[in-house]
């Protein structure tokens, strides 16, 4: 978005183009991508984290892209290694519990108390739990 008549970036999008590459990019992005991994495999080991600072970490990295066209930095860093690990996560305990309960029972995990692990805070557009 540019200022009509100088053909300038508008100041919030110029400061959030700086803050993107000068601060998130090469300094902090990998590091904050794990970080936030990490604590969605605490909690769903049956740890407290503190849900407010990923929901702000992941709300930080859905804000951020390099331009209006391209992904936002959770797109492109964050959405598949996040799916993936919870792919694995569910794919393991899916057939640890399998092995080990009963059809009924399994069931009753399934339709319950598998889902208290969906308190992973994500919003814009995929499911926000709690």
């Amino acid at each position: 978005m540019y200022a009509p008549a100088q053909r300038l970036p508008v100041i919030y999008d110029a400061g959030v183009l700086l803050f993107y590459k000068h601060i998130i990019v090469s300094p902090i992005e990998g590091h904050l991508v794990d970080a936030v991994l990490d604590e969605v495999r605490v909690e769903r080991d049956g740890f407290a984290i503190d849900q407010s600072t990923v929901r702000g970490c992941v709300d930080v990295l859905c804000l951020l892209q390099e331009n209006s066209r391209s992904l936002t930095v959770y797109q492109e860093k964050l959405e598949l290694p996040l799916l993936d690990e919870s792919r694995r996560f569910y794919e393991a305990e899916g057939k640890e519990k399998l092995e080990f309960t009963s059809a009924p029972e399994y069931l009753t995990h399934v339709g319950t108390s598998s889902w208290t692990h969906v308190n992973v805070p994500f919003t814009h557009g995929m499911f926000v739990g709690g």
